[in-house]
């Protein structure tokens, strides 16, 4: 009986999974920035250093499975540059010092991010959610053009939300939304949770 129930599942998968699979390639542009928080003994004032979004890309693989009419369970392996520039300050003496009013810090963190997504897919448009999880593969902070020191832990895991749209055979766009659920900053007085929303182009390969 294991060996018919097996035999039935092994079957069942290579009809919804290798059949019927789609893998592809996808390349688009990112907006990030991060919501942070500071400790009262770092800013005693309350200010609040300003942040300012940055521009970055993605780009990576897609594998699709079929699980049932209209939905879909899909699997990416992506190369992504996500981060956030923020205003640098330092208190002296319990006094404020700016270091410039439009001067800013530009972290630039490089991630191998893995999401898993389940869709619904209706005519041509696309909905889906779900969990991935990044390995950050290189960090870089710029001030002035010179590199300063990077805090940041090398994993983030967070949850996406996205809209997608069919262009034609093969082709879609997908629209997303990243919120980060994980501290990425080392700094005990600190925290830094990513944010970025991605417009991608998808290409079917098969």
């Amino acid at each position: 009986m294991k060996r018919i129930i097996g035999s039935i599942g092994v079957l069942v998968w290579t009809q919804l999974g290798f059949s019927q699979q789609h893998f592809g390639v996808k390349a688009g542009f990112n907006m990030a920035w991060q919501k942070q928080q500071y400790a009262p003994t770092l800013y005693p004032n309350g200010w609040k250093p300003d942040i300012k979004a940055l521009a970055g890309y993605e780009a990576g693989f897609f594998y699709h499975i079929p699980l049932a009419e209209h939905w879909i369970l899909s699997s990416e392996a992506n190369f992504t540059l996500r981060g956030v520039k923020t205003q640098p300050a330092t208190y002296v003496d319990g006094r404020l010092f700016l270091e410039g009013p439009k001067e800013y810090t530009t972290s630039k963190l490089f991630y191998l991010d893995i999401p898993l997504l389940v869709k619904y897919k209706v005519h041509r448009f696309t909905f889906g959610i779900g969990p991935s999880a990044g390995l950050l593969i290189k960090s870089k902070n710029v001030l002035r053009g010179l590199n300063i020191a990077s805090d940041y832990r090398t994993f983030d895991a967070g949850l996406n939300l996205l809209a997608g749209y069919e262009l034609a055979r093969k082709w879609e766009i997908d629209l997303r939304y990243y919120h980060g659920l994980t501290n990425t900053n080392t700094v005990h007085v600190a925290t830094a949770h990513n944010r970025f929303s991605n417009l991608s182009l998808l290409y079917t390969l098969k």
